[in-house]
């Protein structure tokens, strides 16, 4: 089962808050491309991008 809000649906998250603190304040790369970060499912539209 599908959810149709959720189709051919892409996330600009590179423009979350969450995202971009993290790309400020670790300084090493490796560590950045495995960092976790949690944001709430309004935030995360907010960044929606339709595919």
């Amino acid at each position: 089962m599908s959810d149709p809000e959720f189709e051919d649906v892409l996330w600009d998250f590179k423009e979350l808050e969450a995202y971009k603190k993290i790309q400020l304040e670790v300084k090493n790369p490796y560590s950045k491309a495995g960092m976790p970060f949690a944001v709430s499912l309004t935030k995360l539209m907010r960044v929606k991008v339709k595919g």
